[in-house]
């Protein structure tokens, strides 16, 4: 049991619910999404994706980052939303995940803002069809709603 509340724990700090963060805000077909700064690495706008074939389906490809090689997974599809057309810019965030550095392949990065923990709520059970445990708490301010990203749960489930 104890296990389990600090892996909670853990999990609410990396968010940042804690306290006062700065969160990446970005787009997901219609789902606004959005992940603690200190969680991402980088945001890379044009990354040049290659598919690996036999790959799960929601691995989109490999990317070269710098000389790195880099999994891209596609949250569309960990989402369960229908892939994007092929063509158009690859924004990925890149994280650190684990021991290696994952891409997550979003339709756009919106901005980044700065959240204080009276706009942070508990994730419901249902988020638009998607299970809520893959959420962490839920931004919202001036009508603005963003579910923060619980990246254990997104990454683990593949």
């Amino acid at each position: 049991m104890s296990d389990r509340k600090t892996r909670s724990t853990e999990s609410e700090d990396d968010a940042g619910m804690a306290d006062a963060c700065e969160i990446v805000v970005f787009q997901i077909d219609e789902l606004k999404c959005a992940l603690n700064i200190r969680q991402a690495q980088e945001i890379n706008r044009n990354l040049s994706i290659t598919a690996v074939p036999e790959a799960p389906v929601h691995v989109k490809g490999v990317a070269n980052l710098r000389g790195k090689v880099i999994t891209v997974v596609d949250l569309r599809v960990v989402f369960g939303i229908q892939p994007r057309e092929e063509g158009g810019l690859n924004q990925v965030i890149v994280i650190h995940s684990a021991s290696e550095e994952v891409g997550l392949l979003v339709d756009y990065v919106d901005d980044i803002v700065y959240a204080v923990p009276d706009e942070l709520h508990p994730p419901p059970a249902n988020l638009s069809g998607i299970p809520g445990e893959f959420f962490t708490a839920i931004y919202k301010k001036d009508g603005d709603v963003a579910g923060l990203i619980n990246l254990d749960q997104v990454l683990g489930r593949q």
